[in-house]
């Protein structure tokens, strides 16, 4: 039996319901975590940053308007910072996020979820 699969996924979000569709089409099993009802830990958080391989700049959603309102396009915050903000807005962090094992990957483009599929 292959290792358990985690979705971390805000339930309105299109992108979202693309890539649970495409895993439910696939077969594959999995649970899924609303990360807008379950706020991550900041310690979640780091770990998934580690097993996506990408800093907390990286994952940052852009077009929520908490990116604007906190000028992250424009201030320079640490990673901790960063961090920080995320688990306190949620909406910040790019989605969603599938984790088998110890890797994952940021699922918000169809070809992303189709390949994580054929990893098996």
């Amino acid at each position: 039996m292959g290792k358990s699969i985690k979705v971390y996924y805000k339930p309105t979000c299109t992108t979202c319901r693309k890539a649970i569709n495409k895993l439910n089409t696939r077969g594959m099993k999995f649970e899924l975590h609303d990360f807008f009802k379950e706020k991550l830990t900041k310690e979640e958080l780091k770990s998934l940053l580690k097993r996506v391989g990408l800093s907390a700049t990286d994952v940052l959603r852009r077009k929520d308007k908490m990116y604007k309102e906190l000028q992250l396009d424009t201030k320079k915050y640490s990673d901790d910072e960063l961090i920080e903000l995320i688990v306190m807005n949620p909406g910040l962090l790019l989605r969603p996020i599938i984790v088998r094992g110890n890797k994952a990957v940021i699922a918000n483009k169809e070809e992303i979820v189709e390949e994580f599929c054929k990893r098996g």
